[in-house]
């Protein structure tokens, strides 16, 4: 979900700014333009607080998985698949 906010936000607050420069749409343009882009910023701040909250909760370090694209549980999952002749 936060993934689709951000991708609507960022184009709102991208067409709005290039509105903006070419002098179009005055102050209701600039105020729009301000509400999307704070939006976006609390989107992205929530979206860090729920990855904290939830690496905490779960004791797994979620932006290390980010980072390294692993995670131990599809590891685990694989190396079964694999051990019992099934390949996914």
């Amino acid at each position: 979900m936060a993934i689709w906010l951000l991708l609507i936000l960022g184009i709102l607050s991208g067409v709005t700014g290039v509105i903006l420069f070419q002098d179009i749409g005055g102050d209701v343009m600039e105020g729009l333009h301000e509400a999307t882009s704070n939006a976006m910023l609390a989107v992205v701040f929530i979206h860090i607080a729920g990855v904290v909250v939830n690496s905490l909760m779960h004791r797994e370090n979620l932006v290390r998985s980010m980072i390294t694209v692993s995670n131990p549980q599809s590891q685990m999952k694989a190396s079964a698949a694999h051990i019992s002749g099934w390949v996914s």
